[in-house]
């Protein structure tokens, strides 16, 4: 079992197991949900770290540099790469990010309206004010560059799926010998109902899968007919390799 489930206290585990039955009649339903023990009884320090305020100012802010070297890795990295990382973001866990990096806690930061999605004026204004000061700075325009690239489904905003990307590219995840997100996003996007559609600015609409596959093939003549989870830790391998394709 993955360490994030393990440390979960016995009211969440029961919250959890008392969500995921099956059968409709059995389960908690959302007014129970909310009168659950660890819903009414739960201890301020029993909260996750990762909330609004647990981190200040000046904690955050010295984290933005390393932050805006993984937004400039990210905007070199191909669409297919990027879509690589998607599908493993889709799979993963807070225990799957660089644990000593606030991810979660940057991401309610930036996010300054609180509607659980960060617009890219956003981003910009919220990076330039945590860079104040700071020797590491950028034009408006590269970090919107940035942001765009970040923004998968070219909605105009970068949902937390999106920031988890960043995340996983900081994690060197492509270095892991088993790595539990890739296989788990492997599985889904070989079911056709979880492979989702990427706007990507073609005429033919593609799947991450299909994006995926057609750059491995691209790079590699010997490559099969149907993405394989190996060509899909190859490509989450490159995101980690500089000057790649």
């Amino acid at each position: 079992q993955r360490p994030t489930w393990n440390a979960v206290s016995e009211l969440g585990k029961d919250l959890v197991r008392r969500l995921l039955v099956l059968q409709e009649t059995e389960r908690l339903t959302c007014e129970q949900a909310l009168r659950h023990n660890w819903v009414t009884l739960v201890e301020p320090s029993a909260l996750l770290c990762c909330t609004p305020g647990s981190l200040n100012w000046g904690s955050l802010a010295a984290c933005i540099p390393q932050l805006v070297e993984l937004l400039l890795r990210l905007q070199h990295l191909s669409i297919a790469q990027r879509s690589a990382l998607a599908s493993c973001a889709i799979a993963a866990q807070d225990s799957d990010l660089e644990p000593v990096f606030p991810w979660r806690e940057l991401f309610f930061e930036l996010d300054a309206d609180c509607d659980g999605r960060i617009s890219f004026h956003e981003l910009i204004s919220g990076l330039k004010r945590l860079l104040a000061g700071s020797s590491t700075q950028l034009p408006d325009e590269r970090l919107r560059a940035c942001a765009e690239a970040l923004d998968l489904d070219q909605s105009g905003h970068v949902e937390w799926l999106e920031w988890v990307v960043l995340g996983l590219l900081g994690s060197r995840l492509g270095t892991w010998e088993a790595a539990e997100p890739v296989a788990t996003a492997f599985r889904l996007l070989s079911n056709p109902a979880h492979d989702a559609c990427l706007a990507n600015g073609q005429a033919k609409e593609q799947t991450l899968s299909q994006v995926i596959h057609e750059w491995v093939k691209f790079t590699d003549i010997e490559v099969g007919d149907m993405l394989t989870l190996a060509d899909l830790r190859f490509v989450v391998a490159t995101t980690e390799i500089s000057n790649m394709l």
